[in-house]
């Protein structure tokens, strides 16, 4: 699969059994439909972070239907991500599923969920 950002081969990491596409070169990830719900462990908070028919229309194209993303703003003062209006998944670029995290779970749960895919992608920029 290509990044929808940079347009580079990404490679495949796993956490806790999920396959996370990521790209090495701009370090954004791609996660598929149902993955964001398997790595928060509940799937009502994380469905609830996306209109999947809402947002503004963006200038990168779903890595698998190729239709243009959405740019929605995550609440609680989440980043802005890119998902796909068929329900492919969504796009993070760097540091933005981390911020996700951050900013719907409990620090508790976030930390150890954070600790993990740093050691996956590598540090944060900016903290």
């Amino acid at each position: 699969m290509h990044c929808p950002d940079c347009a580079k081969s990404m490679i495949i990491l796993e956490y806790a059994e999920i396959e996370l596409d990521f790209c090495p070169r701009c370090k954004g990830c791609w996660l598929d439909e149902g993955e964001l719900e398997q790595i928060i462990g509940d799937p009502e908070a994380a469905l609830d972070l996306f209109d999947w028919k809402g947002g503004r229309v963006g200038k990168r194209r779903c890595p698998r239907c190729l239709d243009k993303l959405h740019v929605v703003q995550l609440p609680a003062q989440g980043p802005e991500v890119d998902v796909c209006p068929q329900a492919c998944g969504m796009w993070f670029d760097e540091g933005e599923l981390r911020a996700a995290i951050r900013a719907q779970l409990p620090e508790e749960q976030a930390a150890g969920i954070v600790k993990a895919l740093n050691e996956m992608f590598g540090g944060e920029k900016n903290g």
